[in-house]
């Protein structure tokens, strides 16, 4: 025969108590889960990357979670469990369901909390130094003779691709500006890496080789490392 429990604060009939309280009154009276209800989370207007523990990440539902989690603190719960599910707004903002489960002395317990992201709209520092006409090299495309409209339109739109694919891993991948040339045109790009890899595969792909040269722009204070600007010319 079951012992018929009831909780003290409430009086509901419960078979399972937890501290001695039923479910609900337990988490009236000890927050488990510590959270905001609102969360405001730094977006780059431009890039739309998003700042996790002082890094910039896509703003994709995996990174969305993780820093979720790095804003959550459990007391109490031993074996816990976390799943989050998120549906956004059309506002921009991230409507967000936490569910939690687990152990406290041996007593089983489960519970779910909402809260809501909100985009705090910033600029991310390699963003802050492109508006700025911040450039680390100057990708050089030069043909054998003066190239039609449709030639470098051809090749411009090539280069915009592969800085797509750069931009992902890096912000400062993008172009600046452009510039008409002798026989060809001049990209400025942000970040020296993507701009030489570029520069590598139009190489690579016109059976040619690329021309390399460095200009010193300055000593960083901070570090004493030197601030050189690059520039890879690609025959293509």
């Amino acid at each position: 025969m079951l012992i018929k429990r009831f909780c003290p604060r409430c009086g509901k009939e419960t078979n399972a108590l937890i501290k001695g309280f039923c479910r609900e009154c337990f988490l009236k009276g000890h927050e488990i889960l510590i959270v905001d209800e609102e969360l405001k989370f730094p977006r780059c207007k431009s890039c739309g990357k998003i700042r996790i523990r002082g890094a910039w990440f896509s703003d994709s539902p995996k990174n969305l979670e993780d820093f979720i989690r790095s804003k959550m603190k459990l007391k109490e719960i031993t074996n816990e469990k976390i799943n989050i599910g998120m549906a956004p707004n059309n506002d921009g903002s991230v409507s967000v369901q936490i569910g939690v489960s687990g152990t406290i002395n041996e007593d089983k317990i489960e519970f779910e909390k909402e809260i809501l992201l909100k985009p705090a709209i910033v600029l991310c520092d390699p963003c802050m130094r492109l508006v700025s006409d911040y450039h680390e090299a100057i990708l050089q495309v030069r043909f054998g003779k003066k190239p039609s409209d449709e030639q470098v339109e051809s090749e411009m739109a090539r280069i915009n691709k592969m800085l797509e694919y750069e931009k992902k891993a890096d912000s400062l991948s993008q172009a600046i500006k452009t510039a008409e040339a002798t026989n060809g045109f001049d990209v400025y790009i942000g970040s020296a890496k993507a701009a030489r890899r570029i520069a590598e595969a139009l190489a690579k792909r016109a059976h040619t080789r690329v021309v390399s040269s460095s200009k010193l722009m300055g000593v960083d204070s901070n570090t004493g490392k030197a601030n050189k600007r690059f520039t890879y010319c690609a025959r293509v």
